[in-house]
């Protein structure tokens, strides 16, 4: 089946879409098993160090919102190279504040390079994948992208300890990975890597330049694009506020080491992969709807059991959230199969805000009411995007990873 994938997709520009979300996502979840480090090294409260996460999601929401306009004027490949050089300038930065300068202005800046590369890469890699992929093989190749994602948060505390089992400081983390924002330029410059990448440009016809023209299909509208959006938008605050904050809340409730609990949020990470990378290769005759109502049910279901009978429950919420990003996306694109390029910028943009708004809410509440207030959130989060799984009001989507 691998071999009749390969022959059916532009193999050389999906390669780029996968390795571009590893590098953003390796530097990205960096953050989340040094955060309470980062909170020691500068002083800061919770509420103040939520902005390490809020302004990189308000630059998400710049690069998002202003995608119509970058994306016409420069095309989806050599956009991601600027992207790209965004992102080296941001982990840059992060590293000379670390470990040079120590001015937590400094790493906020770094901060707001990495998340407009997060914003603009986020729907290259996207639109790439939705434009080089047949329909039938769409939603694995999802699976497969993101599951990248996965791989690449379980090899950030990896790097992390690492590093300081080498003899080095928990600081240097950026230093070693700057280096995949480097390929990333080195790779969207090469030619001979994307051979079949004749031209960086929209062309006549194409679905980019559809998208941005002035007379729009009668397929799309904002008011049939909201369910999409708040179904995958709540998931992500929900998923995106444990994994960030997945040490603070697992050593609050249970009487965890730094090291034990560091162990619980590469396991994390690790199912997280695992149940992509087998989606990835599994024919699963059930629609998207489905899945995603399963995937929200048994994320909700290991959440009580991580907070009432074993820490383990909070690592197996990866293998039950797994499926869901690759399966909305599917979803998205098989509701809008002539506007895609419009519905996903808009997705894009209701998620950066509203995970802008869940960063600084949980800063707050978590200084008020102590760090359970991190699961109350999460809880109430993934319970709005079954809600909302519920409300979308297309038909069920087409089981195209069976077709």
């Amino acid at each position: 089946m691998v071999k009749k994938i390969i022959k059916e997709i532009n193999l050389p520009a999906v390669a780029l879409s996968y390795f571009a979300l590893f590098s953003l996502a390796i530097i990205e979840n960096s953050k989340s098993p040094i955060y309470p480090n980062l909170l020691k090294e500068f002083s800061l409260t919770h509420q103040q160090g939520s902005w390490v996460f809020t302004l990189a999601s308000i630059l998400g929401i710049v690069a998002t919102a202003t995608s119509k306009y970058w994306l016409s004027k420069y095309g989806i490949f050599k956009a991601k190279k600027y992207l790209a050089s965004f992102l080296v300038v941001g982990t840059l930065l992060s590293a000379l504040a670390l470990n040079n300068f120590h001015y937590f202005s400094l790493f906020l800046l770094g901060c707001a390079f990495i998340g407009f590369a997060m914003g603009g890469l986020s729907i290259t890699m996207n639109l790439i994948i939705d434009e080089n992929v047949p329909a039938k093989w769409r939603r694995q190749a999802f699976s497969g992208l993101h599951s990248l994602y996965g791989l690449a948060s379980f090899f950030s505390p990896a790097v992390i300890i690492l590093i300081v089992n080498l003899g080095f400081t928990w600081q240097k983390v950026f230093h070693a990975l700057i280096v995949f924002p480097i390929l990333l330029i080195i790779f969207s410059r090469n030619k001979k890597l994307i051979p079949s990448i004749k031209n960086d440009m929209p062309q006549e016809g194409s679905s980019l330049n559809n998208s941005f023209s002035e007379k729009e299909s009668d397929s799309f509208s904002i008011k049939k694009v909201l369910p999409f959006a708040f179904l995958l938008s709540f998931y992500v605050c929900g998923e995106v506020i444990l994994s960030s904050r997945f040490r603070v809340f697992t050593q609050a409730i249970w009487p965890l080491d730094e090291e034990t609990s560091q162990s619980y949020l590469a396991s994390f990470f690790a199912f997280l992969t695992l149940g992509r990378i087998v989606f990835v290769f599994l024919k699963v005759p059930f629609s998207n709807r489905v899945l995603l109502s399963s995937s929200l049910a048994f994320s909700l279901l290991f959440i009580y059991v991580g907070v009432n009978f074993d820490p383990i429950g909070f690592s197996l919420i990866g293998l039950s959230m797994s499926i869901y990003f690759p399966c909305a996306l599917d979803l998205i694109s098989e509701s809008f199969p002539k506007n895609v390029d419009k519905a996903l910028p808009y997705v894009l943009n209701v998620i950066a805000i509203m995970l802008l708004g869940a960063h600084f809410l949980i800063g707050t509440l978590t200084d008020y009411y102590g760090n359970l207030a991190i699961i109350y959130a999460a809880t109430i989060f993934l319970s709005l995007a079954l809600m909302f799984v519920g409300l979308s009001i297309y038909q069920p989507s087409k089981l195209t990873s069976t077709e």
